[in-house]
């Protein structure tokens, strides 16, 4: 969590999509970018969900949030063509 920290806050100005992976991880980073709430827009598969950004340094940027030893094999990959999808 402290280098994607770090990352956010160098290279804010280039992010344009975010994948996390795992709730303790997810919650920290977004704790860290101001982050309170995000607006859920799809099921990208059981317990990976696809959603915007609502507020804080990272506000209306795609985000896909996985649990982190949970989901089928190819969750990561489906994660990253859904944000690819979201981010056009």
């Amino acid at each position: 969590t402290a280098l994607g920290l770090n990352i956010l806050h160098v290279r804010k100005d280039k992010i344009c999509v975010l994948l996390l992976s795992g709730g303790d991880t997810a919650a920290a980073f977004f704790k860290a970018a101001g982050t309170t709430s995000l607006e859920p827009v799809d099921e990208i598969q059981p317990l990976i969900m696809g959603g915007r950004i609502l507020d804080g340094e990272l506000a209306g940027l795609p985000v896909a949030t996985k649990g982190g030893l949970i989901g089928e094999e190819d969750g990561i990959f489906r994660a990253i063509r859904w944000l690819k999808k979201e981010r056009n």
